[in-house]
């Protein structure tokens, strides 16, 4: 499954990089809905930790002692960003953000001014 998620990860960090460098126009036409909706997919699989993490301690006092691990494994099993990877999935998503901005700002590093030549124009 992780060669999978890998394989598709760096096909769309693959794609979105050709878009933004060949088609400039097209990936800023893209740029706002993908930043809006990585940004509410990040932002809400932190509320939902922290909801999650927030129930826990106050169902903690009600739950028997020798049913403790089996409570933590059903809300860790229930988390995004549960354990101590916390950090690291917090560091993706602001690097997701932190990309699809320079991929916006990109064609900034080249001159606009020279007209592209193309392989079809001959």
């Amino acid at each position: 499954m992780e060669t999978v998620i890998s394989g598709i990860v760096v096909a769309a960090v693959s794609g979105l990089g050709f878009l933004a460098y060949k088609h400039s126009r097209a990936y800023k036409k893209l740029y706002w809905p993908l930043s809006i909706i990585s940004l509410a997919l990040f932002l809400g699989a932190i509320v939902w930790d922290k909801s999650n993490s927030t129930a826990h301690v106050a169902a903690l006092p009600y739950i028997p002692r020798e049913m403790l691990a089996e409570a933590d494994k059903a809300i860790t099993d229930k988390t995004f960003f549960g354990g101590p990877k916390h950090p690291v999935y917090i560091g993706i998503g602001m690097c997701l953000i932190f990309y699809l901005t320079f991929l916006y700002y990109l064609p900034l590093l080249f001159d606009d001014n020279k007209p592209v030549k193309e392989e079809h124009d001959k």
